[in-house]
């Protein structure tokens, strides 16, 4: 088998992006979008104490978050795909997004706080389908790469986010800092409806971007009857049930058993992201060149390994150190995934093709903290860990009944041709 050098032309050259600039972006706007929901999932156990709140209690908030986010898969693709406006939700979805943050740190009670997480969930998925199809319409010969751009956005703002509110939250209050987090969002969302609305209105002479519903139902029964859709949106329901476990009971877990205090909290999730940061493109890349299967297989398993490792550090230097480890394994599995799907269907269906995969995820993610904060209340925190691992597991084995799909078969090879 030949061989690339790692300095060669040949391998330096599946980093570049034709026109990056739109992909930088939707990174940006990506951000935004988890700049809002980690800040929201730092201030959990600080909400939790001035509440007087069980575990089970805070796992029903993140809940309510989830349960904004299943409900805006539902109408989401169908949305973006009918109209074929991009842009416009997703700029709308970061103004909510910002809002309710910002309204947060005036709530005072439990019910108020349910609602907003639940605007800001449902908001949230808004984001993502167009996101990810305008992304995958942009770079059809790089969608691997371009994906893992748009997923450095994530690690970029879920990284800076808890880093600064943990400081605010040590120095001012929760309260204080959910307001103050709104405004960035608010101003990215107009940032990027500026530059990037013209190729959200049809130019005149051309077809509208959207389809018909007629058209849309008969694709979205092709997709449901479509093995890859249905596998991969079950295995990446399934990872997402543990990582919604894992975002809102670590805060949790440093807070109360490792005793740390705001700051140093943000510091741990702040390098995690990082590890993050740096594995969601090498992932992009290492899924358009090894195959989408293998490398899930990989992470999936390594990622389980990290979980259960990480229960047995009681020292808060070396757990923070560890994170990186469990952020670069963690958010490495997004883009493999996503460009997997994205090779499967067709572009007009790209949006509602994600939207379902986000259903299946939201599902279960609503799921899953309810259940998180039972097991906490009755055996502990450590046992959460347990059962994240648990559930990447079973992800992997579902990734292994996925049927393969040669990339030459997807949108990627139309839109190339």
């Amino acid at each position: 088998m030949r061989t690339i050098p790692l300095a060669s032309p040949g391998f330096l050259s599946a980093f570049r992006l034709p026109n990056p600039g739109n992909a930088w972006l939707l990174c940006l706007g990506h951000a935004a979008t988890h700049w809002v929901s980690a800040i929201f999932y730092l201030m959990l156990p600080f909400i939790r104490v001035e509440l007087g709140l069980t575990y089970a209690e805070a796992g029903w908030l993140a809940a309510t978050y989830q349960g904004g986010f299943f409900v805006g898969s539902i109408v989401s693709g169908p949305a973006v795909d009918i109209t074929g406006r991009r842009v416009v939700f997703q700029t709308g979805a970061l103004i909510v997004i910002g809002s309710s943050i910002a309204v947060l740190g005036l709530a005072e009670d439990f019910q108020l706080i349910a609602l907003l997480a639940l605007l800001m969930g449902g908001a949230a998925n808004f984001w993502h389908p167009p996101a990810i199809a305008f992304v995958s319409e942009e770079y059809p010969r790089n969608r691997g790469l371009a994906l893992g751009v748009h997923g450095m956005g994530s690690n970029i703002g879920e990284a800076y986010g808890p880093l600064i509110a943990g400081y605010l939250i040590a120095g001012l209050s929760w309260q204080t800092t959910a307001i103050g987090v709104g405004i960035p969002t608010i101003v990215i969302a107009f940032l990027l409806f500026a530059l990037l609305i013209k190729k959200d209105t049809p130019v005149a002479g051309e077809v509208e971007s959207g389809q018909s519903l007629g058209a849309y139902f008969a694709g979205l029964a092709e997709l449901l009857r479509n093995p890859v859709v249905v596998g991969l949106s079950l295995m990446a329901g399934i990872r997402s049930a543990g990582q919604v476990l894992l975002r809102t009971f670590l805060p949790l877990f440093m807070k109360d058993v490792l005793g740390m205090g705001a700051a140093m909290m943000g510091w741990a999730l702040f390098i995690m992201q990082h590890g993050g940061m740096v594995a969601a493109p090498v992932a992009g890349v290492a899924a358009d060149r090894y195959g989408r299967r293998r490398m899930l297989v990989v992470v999936l398993f390594v990622t389980s390994a990290a979980m259960v490792g990480l229960t047995f550090i009681e020292d808060r230097i070396i757990f923070v150190l560890g994170m990186a480890v469990l952020g670069f394994v963690t958010y490495a599995m997004r883009p493999i995934s996503q460009s997997w799907m994205m090779d499967a269907v067709p572009q007009d269906m790209a949006a509602s093709s994600m939207s379902l995969m986000f259903l299946v995820q939201g599902l279960l993610g609503m799921l899953s903290p309810l259940v998180g904060g039972w097991l906490a209340d009755a055996y502990g925190l450590e046992f959460v860990f347990y059962a994240i691992a648990g559930m990447l597991l079973l992800a992997n084995a579902v990734t292994f009944f996925i049927p393969d799909t040669p990339r030459s078969s997807g949108p990627a090879a139309q839109a190339a041709e």
